[in-house]
């Protein structure tokens, strides 16, 4: 009989952290934790499930195609009223801020190289 192994949430999201943030690729992040490549990808969906992407009303994130994207993966959309920008203002500024400081005319080979800056 074969048993299954139990892994904590805090693992999971460790093991996801490696390849959504530091730029590993499944395979390579899977070998490390010397878990299995398809019960990574299986977490990773999980954990993306359900996320709600929070965006302004530009026509852009309006559009059907791309409310048909954000279905596509399980993602939730929403956006404020018209005329009602102040419940998203302290992602934009925090956003604003961001990117004027550390992302403005800079390059950076992955993503594990910019969160170190």
């Amino acid at each position: 009989m074969v048993t299954r192994k139990q892994y904590s949430k805090e693992f999971k999201l460790d093991a996801i952290s490696l390849v959504q943030d530091q730029g590993f690729t499944i395979a390579e992040a899977a070998r490390s934790l010397e878990i299995n490549t398809n019960m990574l990808r299986r977490w990773i969906k999980e954990f993306q499930a359900g996320l709600i992407v929070h965006s302004d009303r530009g026509s852009q994130y309006a559009s059907k195609a791309y409310r048909r994207l954000l279905k596509s993966h399980g993602y939730i959309g929403s956006m404020s009223r018209l005329g009602n920008c102040w419940n998203n203002s302290v992602a934009e500024s925090f956003f604003g801020s961001l990117k004027q400081e550390r992302c403005q005319w800079r390059h950076y080979q992955t993503r594990y190289a910019a969160q170190q800056c």
